[in-house]
C-alpha cells in the first residue's frame, strides 16, 4: 500500500504536468500500483481531495524556498536569479496557469482555498522580497504586479533555456536583469 506521502507525490507530478481534469484516479493507481481503495483510504472524498493536496504541498515548497533564499542573499538581485535557478531544477510548471485552467473543475470551496493557498504562500512571499527593497523600486509598481509579472517571465524560463544556446544560469540572469530593468527607479544622470 502506498503512503498518504507517496499518494501526494505522484499526484503533484500529474497534476502539474497535465492539469486536474486530465489526471484520473485510475492513472493514479496505475502509476503507483496500487488499488483504488488504497487512495481512497487516505483520500476517502478522491480527486479534489488529492488535488488540493498536491497544491498545499508545491505552495508550501515554493514558500519555504524563497523565504530561504531571501534570507541567504543580500540585493533583489541575488535574490530573483538564486530563486529563479532554483525554480529551472523543478519540473516545469505553471502553477498560476494550472490552477487557472484547474479552478472551473473543482467545488467553490475549493477554488477558494486554492486561489487562498497560491496568495498566501507564492504571491506573499514573493511580495514580502519586492516589498523589502521598495526603496529601489518604481512606486508605481503594487508588489502584486511585480509578483505577477516576475511570475509570467519565470514560468517562461524553462522554455527559454531550452530554445537558448546559453547556459542556463545566463538565461536566468539575463531575465532577471531585464525584469529589474524596467522595475527599477531611473537613476538622474
Amino acid at each position: 500500500m502506498a503512503t498518504k506521502d507517496e499518494l501526494v507525490g505522484e499526484a503533484e507530478k500529474l497534476f502539474f504536468s497535465k492539469g486536474f481534469r486530465a489526471v484520473s484516479l485510475a492513472g493514479i493507481c496505475e502509476r503507483l500500483q496500487i488499488r483504488p481503495a488504497s487512495l481512497y483510504y487516505h483520500f476517502p472524498k478522491g480527486k479534489e481531495e488529492l488535488y488540493l493536496a498536491a497544491v498545499e504541498l508545491k505552495v508550501a515548497e515554493f514558500k519555504a524556498s524563497i523565504e530561504a533564499i531571501a534570507e541567504r542573499y543580500q540585493t533583489l538581485e541575488e535574490i530573483l536569479v538564486e530563486f529563479g535557478f532554483w525554480y529551472i531544477n523543478q519540473p516545469p510548471m505553471n502553477m498560476m496557469l494550472l490552477t487557472e485552467m484547474d479552478l472551473p473543475y473543482l467545488s467553490q470551496a475549493s477554488r477558494k482555498r486554492v486561489n487562498q493557498l497560491v496568495d498566501q504562500s507564492v504571491f506573499r512571499s514573493v511580495a514580502n522580497v519586492f516589498e523589502r527593497f521598495s526603496g529601489q523600486l518604481r512606486h508605481d509598481f503594487h508588489p502584486y504586479y511585480l509578483v505577477g509579472t516576475f511570475s509570467v517571465l519565470l514560468f517562461s524560463i524553462h522554455t527559454a533555456v531550452r530554445k537558448s544556446k546559453m547556459e542556463r544560469r545566463a538565461v536566468i540572469e539575463s531575465t532577471v536583469r531585464l525584469f529589474l530593468g524596467g522595475a527599477r527607479l531611473q537613476q538622474a544622470g
